[in-house]
């Protein structure tokens, strides 16, 4: 066994090299993994937003991105509908059809939506 061993421990040192080129390639491997999963995440379009008092544009950005993904319809449910809503709702691509339901006491006139 002894002779089996001093005969082979240059075998043996080898394949602990190796062992260790390895483990050292798989944490490599598991840091870059790691770093294209927080790229993703810090990139991907979130489900929610949740805006705070001043992020107006935020706000707006958002709002007009999903319009201008709409392939088909958008229909819109707002108790309070005006003509800055529609003025956000013409940024839809053409084809868009929009419905809107609102109060009747919206403050939109026929010739607010015509106009649309």
């Amino acid at each position: 066994m002894r002779r089996f061993i001093s005969n082979n421990a240059l075998l043996f040192e080898k394949v602990s090299h190796i062992e260790l080129q390895q483990l050292e390639y798989k944490k490599n491997t598991d840091e870059k993994f790691e770093r294209v999963f927080k790229y993703i995440d810090d990139h991907a379009e979130s489900e929610q937003k949740i805006f705070f008092d001043g992020q107006i544009y935020d706000a707006f950005s958002l709002i007009t991105s999903i319009i201008q993904k709409a392939k088909k319809e958008i229909i819109l449910i707002d108790g309070y509908v005006d003509v800055d809503t529609l003025n956000i709702l013409a940024k839809k691509n053409r084809g868009v059809d929009v419905n809107i339901y609102t109060y009747a006491s919206a403050r939109l006139t026929n010739r607010d939506v015509v106009n649309f």
